[in-house]
């Protein structure tokens, strides 16, 4: 039964491949450790060193965190962040897409959803720094690229704007929107 927990928290848990492999000699470990005592300390027998090592090196993969808390917590404030944009607190949204940011500088979606927000506040200028950020981190995402074009256009850096949408719309080639700024604004140039 407590092997079977054991298993269980291991694989539901980290999923380490060797830890399996590490429970066999870490249990015989354990058990030379508990002879070892009982016999005293004259008889040294190399098993225990090795056992020793074993349980240790059990222990230690079987707690190794997989996701630093620093992400984990800027993923939440990220989510909780959309569900108040969505409702209409932009400012609270704003406030937790900066603890996001700040918990993980390397968070492309962070990033982008602090831009956005401040896009629709009307703070363009901020808004394409972000934005702009957020598309390095994740090249391939249409909508950064989009609503950069947007934020660099109210803006007035057209010609970004314009090599903005034509990426938006490379990536992908249905979107009507960007096709349809790109129109537009070929059309003021002529």
């Amino acid at each position: 039964m407590a092997a079977s927990v054991a298993l269980f928290y291991v694989f539901g848990r980290y999923r380490f491949p060797l830890v399996p492999l590490l429970m066999i000699p870490a249990g015989v470990g354990i058990v030379e450790i508990v002879r070892y005592a009982k016999r005293g300390a004259r008889q040294r027998p190399a098993l225990v060193g090795v056992a020793v090592c074993a349980t240790a090196l059990t222990a230690g993969a079987a707690n190794w965190p997989i996701n630093p808390e620093a992400q984990l917590d800027a993923m939440a404030y990220s989510n909780l962040g959309t569900v108040l944009a969505a409702q209409g607190d932009l400012d609270g949204a704003m406030e937790l897409f900066q603890r996001a940011v700040a918990g993980n500088p390397q968070s492309a979606e962070a990033h982008y959803n602090l831009g956005l927000a401040l896009a629709l506040k009307g703070d363009h200028k901020r808004a394409v720094e972000l934005l702009d950020r957020a598309g390095r981190l994740n090249p391939n995402a249409v909508q950064v690229d989009y609503n950069l074009a947007v934020s660099l256009e109210h803006t007035g850096q057209i010609d970004r704007a314009l090599e903005h949408y034509r990426r938006a719309l490379q990536i992908d080639p249905a979107d009507a929107d960007a096709g349809n700024a790109i129109d537009r604004l070929t059309r003021r140039e002529d």
